[in-house]
């Protein structure tokens, strides 16, 4: 279904429907029903009740409240719960008709929990690509990395050595075979897949640091998100790994994942100049536009038609601007790489279908 087509459901039916058995919506009422509309994180739901004992509370709504949380921008799990006793007509829209229904905060942080294990959040977004971003042709694509504080202890992190076959000194013998060197660095991750490559790379919490837009040497502690966002402002591809990994570590997992939804050009920053990925780039189809780095000597500077389509690179640092101050990017405090990531999708999620609503109201 186009998304021209949904948005005037939404207008001629939804609303109109709802305010008959609710009252009047407000404009963030009218919001986030339009945002759950499009998301439909019931289509990758699944219940999980257990044979004997009470029954749980029921985990959609509280997986669409979840949803409303980031559109909200709200800071904790509390604070939602609070506004949602409050509003009768937000209760009514996430799935519980009476205040007393509403399940205690510690249901709410089981089912989170249980929302992360397994990975809803993150097929609903790749549900919701396949459905508005997947086959729409050329388009360009930008790549980059955020710095996402966390509350908890860093973990010390080594970095990844290539292993050493030992083997005796001097010229090889008459028809021995030398192995092959091991490979590092990007080009580990060359001849993986992304589900692979996923796992190897370090997920926990750890120290990192970073140069900001402002040309600012910054230090955290936590993790670090990777995006790859088309035009538009739509987040393709995410990876949430250590805050102490290289932005081009985790780009060929970005660049596979977007080279199976859309073609075009890739654009991305200095912390990306490798001919490693810009071979990688080219052999799935997409056409690399990255800025140069000086580490070895003098800056070259980019072609006139390169340099003046590069400046589209913004969009993905206002999805990271958005995600963290409208979407409650900044307001993390659960632990642990898969409730992080599942705290991020949400405000993921809730951009996305904000962005793919803009462009149609």
């Amino acid at each position: 279904m186009e998304l021209s087509t949904i948005w005037k459901r939404i207008q001629r039916s939804l609303f109109p429907r709802v305010e008959e058995c609710l009252g009047p919506l407000t404009e963030e009422h009218r919001k986030i029903m339009a945002i759950l509309e499009i998301v439909r994180i019931e289509d990758q739901f699944r219940q999980h009740r257990n044979g004997t004992g009470r029954p749980a509370h029921d985990q959609l709504p509280i997986a669409r409240a979840f949803v409303a949380k980031a559109v909200l921008n709200l800071s904790s799990t509390r604070s939602l719960i609070e506004r949602i006793k409050a509003d009768r007509t937000l209760r009514q829209i996430l799935g519980w008709p009476l205040r007393h229904s509403i399940p205690h905060e510690s249901s709410f942080s089981r089912v989170y929990g249980w929302l992360a294990k397994t990975e809803i959040p993150e097929r609903t977004h790749a549900a919701l690509v396949d459905r508005f971003v997947k086959d729409r042709g050329l388009a360009t694509t930008a790549l980059d990395a955020s710095a996402i504080k966390a509350r908890e202890k860093a973990v010390n992190t080594r970095k990844s050595v290539a292993l050493k076959i030992k083997r005796k000194r001097g010229r090889p013998k008459k028809g021995e075979t030398l192995p092959s060197p091991a490979l590092t660095g990007v080009s580990r991750f060359l001849p993986v897949t992304p589900a692979e490559m996923k796992r190897a790379l370090p997920k926990d919490c750890s120290w990192g640091g970073k140069t900001n837009s402002q040309g600012k040497y910054e230090v955290w502690k936590g993790y670090k998100l990777h995006v790859s966002v088309v035009e538009g402002g739509l987040p393709v591809s995410c990876l949430l790994t250590s805050a102490s990994l290289h932005d081009s570590q985790a780009a060929p997992f970005l660049l596979k994942k977007t080279a199976k939804k859309v073609q075009g050009y890739c654009l991305a920053d200095a912390a990306y100049d490798a001919a490693t990925l810009r071979r990688l780039s080219q052999g799935l189809g997409l056409v690399p536009i990255i800025d140069g780095n000086p580490r070895r000597g003098e800056k070259l500077p980019m072609e006139p038609d390169r340099a003046r389509r590069y400046k589209a690179r913004t969009q993905v640092e206002r999805f990271f601007a958005r995600l963290k101050d409208e979407f409650g990017g900044r307001m993390i405090f659960v632990r642990g790489n898969r409730k992080v990531m599942a705290h991020l999708m949400y405000g993921v999620l809730a951009i996305m279908a904000d962005q793919l609503l803009g462009s149609v109201s």
